[in-house]
């Protein structure tokens, strides 16, 4: 509070003048809202650029300030899609409980992109190095996008936006009837990676079982696994390589 009046101020650098925009966590938000090569823009107008008062009118002010913090996150700008190839779906709920009930959504922040618009998203050349899935955010929707199951490359770039994941309203035309392209373009946070191969614990087998999935799953995976430890025994050809196997994963070295 002691502050205030100071961040208020308008600051002037480098013959532009910037204003007071946000605060998130410990980071002031100033916007330069004119100078040399800009054209003058008030606090507000970006403001109702980003997340218009008007059609947001039924958030509280703790959610309306929660959903602007999601513009000022570190991102990396990547495609830019066309209105028509942004498709907005409804959730996935599971059959035993009410819609109304967010615990039953069984895609709460999950959209799905085309594999053409991945490739695009990730810069890449190759169609094996193309991640399963990636988080970021575009126009009012934030969340995770995964690859589009069927995997065809010939379906063209669009992008799924589930309701879960439609934050608030954006994307407005502007004074001259246009529409921003920044608003339809994909803001990339990270992109999934492997980082070591993983095994499933006891809790999480519980919560898979409660979710649904069949015991007989479960034995199956179980009986794969012993399988697999008994080759690896009965046709390793090597003491030195078996010696070392059953220290490392026995952990009878540590």
């Amino acid at each position: 509070k002691q502050h205030r009046k100071f961040f208020l101020k308008p600051f002037l650098l480098m013959h532009r003048v910037f204003r007071f925009l946000f605060v998130k966590d410990d980071t002031i938000i100033l916007f330069a809202t004119e100078g040399v090569d800009l054209t003058p823009i008030s606090i507000q107008q970006v403001i109702d650029w980003h997340m218009p008062i008007t059609e947001n009118w039924d958030m509280s002010m703790s959610k309306y300030a929660s959903r602007m913090s999601l513009g000022y996150s570190s991102s990396i700008p990547t495609l830019e899609f066309k209105p028509e190839q942004i498709i907005y779906i409804d959730d996935v709920y599971g059959s035993t409980g009410s819609n109304a009930n967010e615990t039953n959504c069984m895609t709460d922040g999950c959209g799905i992109v085309s594999c053409s618009a991945m490739k695009k998203i990730m810069g890449c050349q190759a169609t094996d190095e193309l991640p399963c899935a990636i988080q970021g955010r575009i126009a009012g929707a934030k969340g995770v996008w995964i690859i589009e199951p069927d995997l065809d490359f010939t379906t063209g770039d669009y992008i799924k936006i589930r309701k879960s994941q439609d934050k608030f309203k954006t994307g407005l035309p502007q004074s001259d009837f246009m529409l921003d392209p920044h608003h339809y373009t994909f803001d990339l946070v990270k992109n999934s990676i492997l980082v070591y191969p993983s095994n499933l614990n006891t809790q999480f087998i519980q919560c898979l079982s409660h979710g649904g999935v069949a015991h007989s799953i479960f034995i199956i995976i179980l009986k794969e696994y012993i399988h697999q430890l008994a080759a690896i025994v009965t046709e390793n050809q090597s003491v030195k390589l078996l010696r070392d196997w059953v220290d490392h994963d026995g952990s009878l070295g540590s």
